[in-house]
């Protein structure tokens, strides 16, 4: 069980790793355990990920597949990212030779993405907001960019590597992610 102090904690080591503060680290239990609890995370970010979706979804996809069709693919879907990447990433940690910082740094990247979550739901409701579709693009894509940013500084902390393996990794968790949303907006 997670306390809410851990929770406190995490989200806020979370928001000193996003302010580019490596001591973000040491509010984070980066042990087996603490990454086993740290997939509370996705619960907590699951509101968030159906509001976003709220706001993606087009007339074309309800009249087709109707809102029950597409929760329960989206939903699979979000749990099947939150474990594919963690799962994915070992085999490339284990040929760096960093595989024994997994269980610390999948605990900073779960905690890491419910503020990921967040940026992605403020860039997406002011671009909602905004009633020219070129300016609101360019705004998600701001946020989408930050994330990735946030994405990356975490992965060199948490797995005390140089930036080009860094960036190899978080290349690989947007093309997983990419591939595993088409998948999913493939079936409604």
């Amino acid at each position: 069980m997670v306390s809410v102090t851990e929770i406190g904690h995490a989200l806020y080591g979370s928001y000193r790793l996003a302010r580019a503060d490596r001591r973000g680290l040491a509010y984070l239990d980066r042990s087996l355990a603490g990454c086993r609890r740290s997939f509370i995370a996705a619960v907590l970010t699951l509101p968030a990920f159906y509001l976003l979706l709220f706001l993606h979804i087009g007339d074309a996809e309800l009249e087709r597949s109707g809102w029950q069709q597409i929760l329960l693919v989206e939903t699979i879907g979000d749990a099947i990212s939150w474990t594919a990447f963690p799962l994915a990433v070992l085999p490339m940690l284990r040929w760096l030779g960093i595989a024994d910082r997994w269980p610390g740094f999948i605990t900073a990247y779960n905690w890491a993405s419910v503020l990921q979550m967040g940026i992605q739901l403020v860039t997406n409701s002011i671009a909602g907001l905004i009633g020219d579709p070129s300016i609101g693009a360019l705004i998600v894509m701001l946020g989408i960019i930050v994330a990735l940013v946030y994405e990356w500084y975490v992965c060199k902390v948490a797995l005390d590597i140089t930036s080009l393996p860094a960036t190899a990794i978080v290349l690989f968790d947007l093309v997983l992610g990419l591939a595993i949303n088409s998948v999913t907006t493939s079936l409604y």
